[in-house]
């Protein structure tokens, strides 16, 4: 991993390596060079460091897929796999050992759950 002293620097790189920078992005792992990106939060903003691990666990699953053999770093992978496979790991209750993990709902990606539930609402 390559942490970045700040957004901006971070962003300067994204730039080079993909068109695209998501504004809430404060990770990305890159197939080609098999490197996951952060930078440095700091400010006087709260800073949310639930969200900090999960990013940092989410990239490194990407990293580890894709070193394992899960995903090919030289094909175009289905996206939905791809970030499916990583936003899994983003709970807590998944990859902590010391948790109790008996109940499916300590392990449900609760940002995740909030964005698909109000569409399985409507079927």
């Amino acid at each position: 991993m390559i942490f970045f002293p700040d957004r901006a620097s971070f962003a300067a790189y994204f730039s080079r390596e993909t068109q695209r920078l998501p504004t809430q992005a404060v990770g990305s792992y890159f197939p080609r060079s098999n490197r996951c990106f952060l930078y440095q939060i700091s400010g006087d903003r709260q800073i949310d460091w639930d969200e900090i691990e999960a990013t940092i666990v989410h990239e490194a699953v990407h990293q580890l897929a894709y070193n394992t053999g899960i995903h090919e770093r030289l094909f175009q992978n289905p996206f939905w796999f791809v970030e499916g496979l990583a936003t899994l790991f983003e709970s807590p209750a998944v990859y902590e050992l010391g948790l109790d993990r008996t109940q499916l709902v300590d392990r449900i990606n609760r940002s995740q759950w909030s964005q698909l539930e109000p569409l399985l609402q409507d079927h």
